[in-house]
């Protein structure tokens, strides 16, 4: 049976998924200090305890974990280990972080030897039932991001294939990232675009079309969990039941 989430980027999140029986993918920590702050962090223990599956977005502003140069490779670690503590206290096993990819200024020889020396180190501290799941933003193609989770080789780290980010920012067809990342997919954010921008948008605005996108997951990547992460999720639920993918 297929997971599904929905991602607070809709701030309806929380009673959709409560209602459907869905699990919730928190952002509220992308913003580092907000994990600093205890106060915070308390009182989300106590909001999300009804929701039995959980996901959290990793900071990402200023954070390069494919940093040359090894003193922001030691912050983004420093952030990264708040994360997953934070994780911990609010009962979450599943922690979404950014590649770091940016066209243009890091070559990918750099890029792939970077980022697997560097998640190779941060996985080995992770509890074994915890997974790590790293996301395509700016990636122009499915290779690099493909070839560090297989140079790393640890199931603590799988890939979140960001569709609207692949059909914004890369050449590559949606389709052939589907199937070239096959089973290392092990979360999926779903929302639409045109192409230009990453909009966010509802699924049926833009110019994917989601019921193939489905399909193919189905079929390369069965097991991951499918996280609505649009501005609207309420109608990206009605399209979802529209096209069979969930029940009304």
């Amino acid at each position: 049976m297929r997971r599904f989430s929905i991602s607070e980027l809709d701030a309806r999140a929380p009673e959709l998924a409560l209602g459907r029986g869905m699990g919730l993918e928190i952002i509220g920590f992308c913003t580092a200090e907000r994990m600093e702050d205890e106060k915070l962090i308390a009182s989300e223990e106590v909001r999300l305890r009804p929701f039995a599956r959980k996901s959290l977005h990793a900071p990402y502003y200023e954070l390069t974990p494919c940093a040359i140069d090894s003193l922001i490779g030691r912050v983004s670690l420093h952030r990264y280990r708040q994360a997953v503590q934070t994780c911990m206290r609010l009962g979450v096993r599943r922690l979404v972080v950014h590649s770091g990819y940016a066209p243009q200024m890091y070559f990918p020889e750099w890029f792939v030897p970077k980022s697997i020396e560097f998640w190779r180190e941060f996985v080995r501290e992770l509890p074994e039932d915890f997974e790590l799941l790293l996301e395509n933003v700016l990636d122009v193609r499915p290779e690099h991001i493909r070839d560090v989770c297989d140079g790393v080789d640890d199931p603590r780290l799988r890939i979140c294939l960001d569709v609207g980010h692949a059909n914004a920012y890369s050449e590559v067809p949606v389709e052939d990232w589907i199937s070239m990342l096959g089973g290392r997919i092990a979360h999926v954010h779903l929302h639409n675009n045109d192409g230009s921008r990453d909009a966010h948008a509802p699924l049926n605005a833009g110019s994917m079309d989601i019921p193939h996108i489905l399909e193919l997951l189905d079929e390369h990547a069965p097991e991951a969990e499918i996280c609505i992460e649009s501005v609207d999720a309420l109608s990206c639920l009605k399209t979802l039941e529209e096209t069979g993918a969930i029940e009304k």
